[in-house]
């Protein structure tokens, strides 16, 4: 895995070794067609020469593969030549193989302490390695040969964020303070301030540090989002609420806010966040969420046209039908819930909640023989409750079927439990008064 997007520095050959190879190997790229040398008086190039220009016209092309091979056997027939080792390390480096590098990025900085950019590169080997508090002590030095440069304030950044995700948070807690030493402003020492101190469990400075963060960039407000999930697993709703709602743009910042204050009752205050919702992301549950929210607060009709936009997009969605017939049946519009259950039950045939609430909307809407049938089909699927034995009472009793009504009535009575008490009165006067029919 690589850390760093951070681009590898390239030095010519003339800052590396005086009178190093890479000056030989130009004279060998000044010949002319012929071959024949355009400065006579120059010496012929020796076989590490023409190795190390073969390396240098490979990473030309980024043939990495093909440079590294010449570069290698540049330095093992002169491993005085810096700069063949340098653009070995380097060409290792950009292929991935920064373990294999540090070896040449040592000896690089042994033989020239003074190249900025060799510092650089290896603090980035290092870094890519785990090595975080050598590749800090490298920027150190980088630092001291070109003050406040920016490369060397950015891989420090870097570093500290790569020791971060590492887990070393008071390592990197370091580089973060060294950054901002010398840029009080940088964007990734703030941010990473902030997640060290998130994983400190410190949320208000995590927050103090996301915020300034954001004085220089609104886009790391974005970082509030997860500290806004840690309050909302905390039990720390309102928290939570709060910083969601800084986010009017992020659907789903706003879907998760309204769904807060919906489940925390507090559905007026939710209607907002829901709405903002379902316009960037438009689906059924989105939706249902939205038609609650004003089911609840009295609206019912504002709610009743959300769902039915709901299963005009979805007109496959089982469930859309299904919550778009409890909002109509809360309407008391029995018939068109009905419709909608049944629509349900075509979807999912063995949907025993779908058979149970158009059972019960359609006796509602006095669509008695529809809603026996639909009993009849739910004790098929086994789904039969006691409710449903007074249901069919009610259906009997209409159908002036007085033994089987009573039957009913008799079985719900026996399976009751004191929860459905006005149910349970209502079939008290009517086994009354259809025994004492009987009796005359």
């Amino acid at each position: 895995m690589r850390w760093f997007s951070f681009r590898f520095c390239v030095i010519g050959a003339a800052m590396l070794a005086a009178g190093g190879s890479f000056a030989s190997a130009q004279a060998i790229r000044d010949q002319n067609t012929s071959g024949a040398p355009r400065t006579a008086v120059k010496a012929a190039p020796t076989d590490a020469q023409i190795l190390a220009s073969q390396g240098m016209a490979a990473f030309e092309e980024q043939d990495y593969a093909t440079a590294i091979t010449r570069f290698g056997q540049a330095i093992s027939q002169n491993p005085g030549d810096v700069s063949s080792r340098f653009y070995l390390a380097l060409s290792l480096s950009i292929t991935g193989k920064d373990a294999a590098s540090l070896a040449h990025y040592e000896k690089l900085v042994e033989a020239q302490p003074e190249i900025y950019e060799i510092r650089l590169n290896y603090a980035q080997a290092l870094a890519n390695t785990k090595h975080f508090e050598e590749a800090a002590a490298q920027l150190e030095k980088a630092e001291q040969l070109k003050p406040a440069q920016p490369k060397t304030v950015e891989l420090l950044a870097a570093t500290g964020l790569a020791e971060l995700a590492a887990g070393d948070g008071a390592g990197a807690t370091k580089r973060f303070e060294a950054v901002l030493a010398l840029q009080p402003k940088n964007e990734s020492a703030l941010l990473g301030m902030g997640r060290a101190a998130l994983k400190n469990g410190d949320k208000v400075a995590a927050e103090s540090w996301f915020r300034k963060a954001a004085e220089g960039n609104p886009a790391s407000l974005k970082e509030l989002l997860p500290l806004a999930g840690i309050y909302e697993r905390e039990g720390n709703f309102e928290k939570a609420i709060a910083l969601y709602r800084e986010f009017p743009e992020d659907a789903l910042a706003q879907e998760r806010a309204g769904e807060l204050l919906l489940e925390h009752g507090k559905a007026k205050e939710a209607i907002a966040s829901l709405e903002a919702s379902v316009k960037e992301k438009p689906g059924f549950e989105n939706r249902q969420r939205l038609a609650v929210a004003y089911l609840r607060t009295g609206d019912g009709e504002k709610a009743a046209g959300v769902m039915r936009a709901a299963v005009e997009a979805e007109p496959g969605n089982a469930e859309a039908h299904s919550v778009y017939g409890r909002i109509l049946r809360e309407s008391r519009q029995y018939g068109a819930a009905a419709g909608q259950f049944a629509e349900a039950i075509k979807l999912n045939p063995k949907d025993s909640m779908a058979w149970s609430e158009f059972a019960g909307v359609a006796v509602l809407a006095e669509q008695y023989q529809a809603a026996f049938d639909a009993l009849a089909q739910l004790e098929k699927l086994g789904g039969l409750k006691p409710g449903h034995h007074f249901l069919r009472a009610i259906i009997l009793d209409k159908f002036q079927n007085d033994d089987q009504a009573i039957a009913e009535y008799e079985l719900f009575l026996a399976a009751g439990s004191g929860q459905n008490k006005d149910e349970e009165f209502q079939a008290r006067q009517r086994l009354r008064v259809l025994r004492n029919k009987k009796k005359r």
